[in-house]
Formats: C-alpha cells, sequence, structure tokens
C-alpha cells in the first residue's frame, strides 16, 4: 500500500523465526528503511530471546542481494516478554467464529446457539480446557493441540449440547489424519494424550449417532487408546468408497447392538 510520503506499508507480513509461528505485523518501508511496524498477530509459542525477522521480498526488495547485504538489511525483533490469555468465557453468543490459531493459557468456555467455527488450530497451554455448550454446529479446520503444565497435565475438550454436529476436518489432534464428522452428539469429551507414546481418548453420547467421514475424504480413521460410545443407536459409512480403519486400545459401547448399522 502506497502512502503519500513516498513510503509503502506492506500488510499482514508474516515473521519468521523464533519457536512458535502465527506471529505477523504491518510494516512501513521508505528507501529500504523500515519506518515504522504495529503487530497484527501475535501467534504463539515463543520464547523470551527468540529473534523474528521478515523476508524481504515481503517488504518489496527483489533485488538479488549478497549473504553480507541480506544480513545489515534484515529486520530483526526480539521477544523480550510473553503475555498470553489466561482464560475466555463468550456467553449468549449466536455464531462465534476464529479467524487464527488460537492459543489460550487456562480455559475456553464458549455459550452459543448456532455454529461454532475455529479456522485454525485451537492450542491450549497449561492443562487448559475447550468448553462448548448449546450450539449446534461445531467446525474445527485445523484440530486441537494440547500442551502440559509443569506437572505433566494435559487439557480436554468438552462439548454439551442437544443433537449437535462435531467436525474435525483436519484430525482430532492437530497434525493427525483422523479426520470425521459426529452428528446427533450430546455429549463429546475428548482427552489429550498424556504422553508422546499415547494417541488420546475420545467419549461420545448421543440419542441417533451417525460417525461420518468429513467431506472430500475416502478414509474414516479411528486411532484412539480409547473409544467410548453410549447411544441409542449408531450408523457408520456404508459406502464401499469410504475406508474405515480402527486403531483403538480400549473400546467401550453401550448401544443397543441390533441399532448399529450403515447408512
Amino acid at each position: 500500500m502506497a502512502n503519500e510520503d513516498g513510503s509503502h506499508t506492506y500488510l499482514g507480513v508474516v515473521l519468521m523465526g523464533g519457536s512458535g509461528s502465527g506471529a505477523t505485523a504491518n510494516i512501513r518501508v521508505k528507501d529500504g528503511a523500515v519506518l515504522g511496524m504495529t503487530l497484527v498477530s501475535v501467534g504463539g509459542g515463543y520464547k523470551v530471546g527468540d529473534v523474528l525477522t521478515a523476508a524481504r521480498s515481503q517488504l518489496g526488495d527483489l533485488t538479488p542481494r549478497s549473504a553480507a547485504e541480506r544480513e545489515a538489511w534484515a529486520l530483526k525483533l526480539e521477544v523480550l516478554e510473553l503475555s498470553s490469555l489466561e482464560g475466555l468465557v463468550l456467553s449468549d453468543a449466536l455464531n462465534v467464529t476464529f479467524g487464527e490459531r488460537v492459543y489460550v493459557d487456562g480455559d475456553i468456555t464458549i455459550q452459543a446457539s448456532g455454529k461454532v467455527v475455529f479456522s485454525d488450530a485451537v492450542v491450549l497451554r497449561h492443562g487448559g480446557q475447550l468448553i462448548i455448550n448449546g450450539t449446534k454446529d461445531i467446525e474445527f479446520l485445523n484440530g486441537i493441540r494440547f500442551e502440559t503444565d509443569a506437572t505433566g497435565h494435559t487439557g480436554a475438550l468438552h462439548v454439551l449440547s442437544s443433537n449437535t454436529s462435531v467436525s474435525f476436518l483436519s484430525g482430532l489432534f492437530s497434525g493427525q489424519g483422523d479426520a470425521m464428522l459426529w452428528t446427533g452428539v450430546s455429549l463429546l469429551d475428548l482427552q489429550a494424550p498424556q504422553t508422546t507414546a499415547q494417541k488420546g481418548s475420545l467419549s461420545v453420547t448421543g440419542g441417533n449417532l451417525v460417525l461420518s467421514e468429513a467431506p472430500g475424504f475416502v478414509n474414516l480413521n479411528l486411532n484412539l487408546d480409547a473409544l467410548t460410545l453410549r447411544a441409542n443407536s449408531l450408523a457408520m459409512p456404508a459406502s464401499s468408497q469410504v475406508t474405515v480403519n480402527m486403531n483403538l486400545g480400549t473400546q467401550v459401547t453401550n448401544t443397543d447392538r441390533e441399532k448399529i448399522g450403515k447408512y
């Protein structure tokens, strides 16, 4: 974006380096010098002492340069102090959308009557929990990540509603390939893995549950230490074009066996 003084402002520049990710800034440049910067997204996962940089190409400099010139020209930002959201409560909402990655030290509680969408990963630190009540439709577009606290405790996801749908469109946990869609849910609990050797556990309760593959997927993968289902009936994919893979340590199903079928 050109400014009246001849400078240019570059919007949403991704800051690279350090221990975390997701930091972006608006940066104003004139004649190769940075005149000002506004932090847009703080991202998460960074540590004090991290040094962040911006690519020259994102600031309008496309001229080939030597290593020494690149080092002298480089924009460098040092992380001196950290701040984070210790908790978040949203009440009496209709639709709620988180457009960027969400980092929370503590718990998130959402009470909404419509749709809740997490466009990027949800990162719950220090044993934090994500609690969603009353909504009709929940979408996790890039999974959930739980980071342990100093004592090794991890957090959990809790959904309490009536006949809601819960979509994990990139997997239950961030970075895994177990994308799936549940409908007819009244209670869903997702417990994070306690160690790197574990896979986490899932408990789902509802009247007439339906478990299906996520849109665009031909596989339905259940890769968990434990799966607990409580329902009057359970329907799963019947199409020969959908492959159902189950890798479960423990499976507990409190469902009328005559009502477990395929759709």
